[in-house]
């Protein structure tokens, strides 16, 4: 797999949508971004540094936001991760996705 649309397109078919709302959400919102493949999965960069991805397991895909404790989310949807500033969401359907929400969010992140 070289690329972020051969990843959504070898998801399984239950996260095939979620995949690719994700991957137009975030290049939509971070449209200085660029999406490649990092260490396996779709990773929005600027430069060298990560600003936002996803992860497909069984069961979910993760949002992943790598300044996301930084940001404001009234929501109280994201949850910390690891000892960095990084959060993410646990997303088991597109239904789950607020577009709007993500959309506040990505603004946030690109004003950092």
């Amino acid at each position: 797999m070289t690329s972020v649309a051969e990843y959504i397109e070898a998801l399984p078919d239950h996260q095939r949508a979620l995949g690719e709302q994700l991957e137009q959400l975030l290049t939509a919102g971070l449209p200085a971004a660029a999406a490649r493949l990092w260490h396996s999965h779709p990773v929005w960069m600027v430069g060298k540094q990560p600003i936002a991805g996803f992860k497909a397991f069984p069961q979910y895909i993760t949002l992943l936001l790598w300044q996301g404790q930084r940001i404001k989310d009234e929501s109280k949807l994201l949850s910390p991760s690891g000892s960095a500033e990084m959060a993410v969401l646990k997303l088991s359907s597109l239904d789950e996705l607020d577009s709007e929400l993500l959309a506040s969010w990505l603004s946030q992140l690109a004003r950092l």
